[in-house]
């Protein structure tokens, strides 16, 4: 599925229970940088080391996030629900599957990524 970005409300609901689609110019205007590698091609894994060396990002891990391969997964699924913040740049790169990241723009509105 193709990168997509809608408003949310508050409750973490789609507003009026729908995706109005912005256009992927809002991360930029709110500082989220975003790349689409594709993890099948060998060239990726080198594209990949290059974001990471230029962003300075030194810390990596690799996670499973589904029931059975992630230790207690309904507990630590919790903290994906929880609004918190992060010192540092955060990047996230989904080998399979997909799902949400939810941020606040410049007006303290949440996006939905």
């Amino acid at each position: 599925m193709a990168l997509q970005v809608w408003m949310v409300g508050e409750d973490g609901e789609d507003l009026k229970n729908h995706r109005e689609l912005l256009p992927l110019s809002k991360l930029q205007e709110i500082g989220v940088l975003y790349w689409h590698l594709d993890p099948k091609r060998p060239e990726s894994e080198e594209e990949l080391a290059k974001i990471r060396k230029d962003r300075g990002y030194n810390y990596m891990d690799h996670l499973d996030i589904c029931p059975g391969k992630l230790a207690d997964f309904e507990e630590k699924l919790k903290n994906f629900f929880t609004e918190h913040m992060h010192v540092d740049e955060e990047i996230r790169y989904s080998l399979e599957g997909g799902g949400y990241f939810d941020v606040r723009d410049k007006d303290d509105k949440w996006v939905r990524i």
